[in-house]
């Protein structure tokens, strides 16, 4: 047999040293996910999980039950990172969290809640800051829908504004109607009036059409409390509450004793929850009907701060939020409640929005997240490998030269 050559020996070296490299690669990089779904209705997780900071994953392919924002790691060279605050959605489907980039949404440069999901998951709302400042002040390019279910992204322009920037207030925020047909919104037009403390209007737009309803024109002081219903729009001031049929624009409203900051009206149409916040001091009325509500008080739990209402489970239990993912199940006959935490994994800013028209959907537990792991182990496991494959190739290379060298020197021959 001959003899073996160093390159040979290195050739050798280096296929098993790649075998390992790929089986490696291949722990750092495999999620172990299935694409495969079934036909499922949508519904909210048992836990609304962040992405993996190291997460892949990106876009929507269906409805949305979360919607947030949380830090995301990228690589920069073999062992370097980025970090960034970015989008990400919770599908409603699998409960799978996954990025998502909104054109022209500016997360550095927002101010309170400038995105939003309807309550039936399928719209995404957002805030477009195109020149958020301008001679000082807080300007924007409009908004913005995405269909989650064809991605189509519909650019929302008030064509009364010549430059196409609208001034919403530091305290705006969008929402979606009940029924989630229209996105909220209330902002000021460029020009002496919109510089007013009174400049604000309410403006609804259709998520179908793109065209913008006027609900209140100029002239209020402050703005509107959003509310819901299975159908129009509703919103309060003080103690009036109002209603505009979103077919017809026929308005209706109802007064309460208390100054109103949320309410929503049941699946029926008729059980009513509201929260008062006359005089700094809040309270959660629910009841069958408005007079029934406007009647009685329910006290939560001591360590539950009253927050903003988040839907309804069925026609007899509204849910209260506190901090979103974490929210008190309240049966408006009894006035008995129930606490559900449906906070997950992830380094999350604020918490996220919720599709609160989900909950009459049992809870379903989420896939497991993806993108947990660093994917740089990859590198700091092949850097000495390659670097011992370099030194096995460097001596089995070199030792044979210097033997052969030796095998023919010979001594001076003698006279």
């Amino acid at each position: 047999m001959g003899k073996t050559t160093g390159w040979a020996r290195a050739a050798r070296i280096w296929s098993v040293l790649a075998g390992c490299l790929l089986t490696v690669a291949c722990s750092a990089t495999d999620d172990g996910r299935d694409d495969g779904r079934d036909d499922v209705r949508p519904a909210l997780p048992t836990e609304i999980n962040a992405p993996g900071e190291w997460s892949s994953d990106e876009g929507v392919s269906g409805p949305v039950a979360a919607l947030g924002h949380a830090t995301r790691m990228l690589r920069q060279g073999p062992l370097g990172e980025v970090e960034s605050m970015e989008t990400f959605t919770v599908s409603a489907l699998d409960g799978r969290a996954s990025w998502l980039d909104l054109p022209d949404h500016v997360l550095s440069r927002t101010y309170g809640d400038t995105i939003a999901v309807s309550p039936d998951g399928r719209w995404i709302g957002w805030v477009r800051n195109d020149d958020p400042f301008r001679s000082g002040r807080r300007w924007v390019g409009g908004y913005a829908l995405m269909d989650t279910t064809t991605g189509e992204v519909r650019t929302l322009v008030d064509r009364r504004s010549p430059s196409g920037l609208l001034r919403p207030h530091e305290s705006a925020e969008i929402a979606f109607s009940g029924d989630s047909r229209h996105l909220l919104t209330s902002y000021s037009l460029p020009g002496p009036g919109g510089r007013s403390s009174r400049g604000h209007q309410f403006v609804a737009w259709d998520v179908e059409s793109a065209e913008p309803t006027v609900l209140e024109e100029p002239g209020e002081y402050w703005l509107p409390n959003l509310g819901s219903a299975s159908s129009g729009v509703v919103w309060s001031r003080d103690t009036e509450v109002f209603r505009a049929d979103s077919a017809t624009g026929a308005r209706t409203s109802v007064r309460l004793p208390q100054d109103v900051a949320s309410v929503s009206w049941g699946p029926d149409d008729t059980a009513i929850a509201y929260t008062e916040s006359g005089g700094g001091v809040w309270g959660l009325h629910v009841g069958a009907t408005v007079e029934e509500a406007a009647a009685r008080e329910v006290q939560l739990p001591a360590d539950a701060p009253l927050g903003p209402l988040l839907g309804w489970k069925d026609a007899t239990h509204v849910v209260v939020g506190h901090y979103r993912t974490w929210v008190h199940v309240v049966d408006v006959e009894t006035g008995e409640s129930e606490r559900v935490d449906l906070a997950g994994e992830g380094q999350t800013f604020n918490a996220p929005r919720i599709a609160t028209g989900l909950w009459q959907e049992p809870l379903r537990t989420p896939e497991p997240r993806t993108g947990t792991s660093d994917p740089r182990r990859f590198a700091w496991w092949a850097s000495p490998l390659v670097i011992a494959a370099l030194l096995a190739y460097v001596v089995g290379v070199t030792r044979p030269l210097r033997t052969s060298g030796t095998a023919t020197r010979t001594s001076p021959r003698r006279p």
